[in-house]
């Protein structure tokens, strides 16, 4: 395998080849890509790989897995609430027709679809 080029860089947005070299991948929303592969991160991604790219990795890759990048007590999190399963619905769906019903950050709620204000 090359260590660089474009080689290089299709290991490097696939995370299932870098999860099995015992690497984790993270992920992040304002990453472009400069190949046009989606959001800059995946080809065909798993929704479970995905969702743990995003998180669980992204705070590995920051030495703050213990603190955050999992829903569980006592971690930080920030979390959307979201009208849908993302981890069963269609991608199309998804993207159509899902809306982010309530967003909740530092332990606020800074957004609530559903609330009189």
């Amino acid at each position: 395998m090359g260590r660089f080029g474009h080689e290089a860089l299709d290991r490097q947005r696939q995370p299932r080849l870098l999860a099995q070299s015992l690497s984790r991948s993270a992920c992040d929303a304002d990453a472009p890509d400069p190949q046009g592969h989606g959001d800059g991160c995946f080809r065909d991604p798993d929704p479970e790989e995905a969702l743990r790219a995003y998180t669980e990795h992204g705070a590995y890759s920051q030495g703050a897995e213990g603190v955050k990048g999992r829903l569980d007590a006592g971690m930080l999190a920030d979390i959307a609430v979201f009208s849908r399963d993302l981890l069963t619905a269609e991608p199309g769906d998804i993207l159509n027709d899902t809306r982010c019903e309530m967003t909740i950050l530092d332990g606020r709620i800074v957004h609530d679809l559903f609330s009189a204000n």
